[in-house]
């Protein structure tokens, strides 16, 4: 039986792009396999975990939004398929990855249309002490943005293994590869990163 799905005005958004991995762990924790009902309670304890995720991944507090709820609703739709090979954290987590895949691609093409018929860049307006404009200074001057420079799926990787506390069985079962190939992409990123940051504090070893 599908769940019953329940305002999730209380859900609010995460506001810091770099976090830490205490609370990470704690969030990855939250969302646990529950029984049949989407409440307020749930979606107030998985909402934050997957903004913060998407915020990571895209650096776009707004976007971040867009894809957790449309995370959300896309878990509600597909209750009835959870076949149970994997927690429910995990197929959350996937189900969040192939909405960003699809965010990127979207907004790629967007972004090449706009300049080639228009002259045009992809560019939001935000007033510069905004909320969301503070929000993206601070991620553009995190670790966080020379993670999402790397190739998607070794950005992935790194996100869902350093920022949302997840092992290398439950990233290869979100993202659909071997064990082997997401740790390969893990140690792949973080080599990469460490021509051109230092990762002591941001991805202990």
């Amino acid at each position: 039986m599908s769940p019953t799905l329940i305002s999730s005005n209380s859900a609010s958004s995460e506001t810091d792009p770099s976090g830490d991995a205490a609370r990470s762990a704690s969030d990855h924790t939250s969302i646990a396999d529950q029984p049949g009902q989407l409440d307020d309670a749930w979606i107030t304890a998985v909402y934050p975990s997957l903004h913060r995720a998407a915020w990571k991944m895209t650096g776009d507090p707004i976007a971040a939004e867009d894809l957790a709820q449309e995370t959300l609703i896309a878990a509600f739709k597909a209750w009835d398929s959870f076949d149970g090979r994997s927690s429910r954290s995990t197929w959350m987590h996937g189900i969040l990855i192939r909405l960003t895949r699809k965010h990127f691609r979207y907004s790629s093409r967007l972004r090449r249309h706009l300049q080639r018929y228009a002259g045009m860049s992809l560019q939001r307006e935000t007033a510069s002490d905004s909320p969301d404009a503070l929000a993206t200074a601070e991620w553009k001057q995190s670790i966080w943005s020379k993670v999402a420079k790397l190739p998607r799926h070794q950005a992935e990787a790194i996100t869902l293994h350093y920022d949302q506390q997840l092992t290398y069985e439950e990233i290869a079962q979100a993202v659909g590869c071997a064990v082997g190939t997401a740790k390969s992409r893990v140690h792949q990123g973080l080599k990469r990163l460490r021509q051109s940051a230092d990762l002591s504090e941001s991805f202990p070893q």
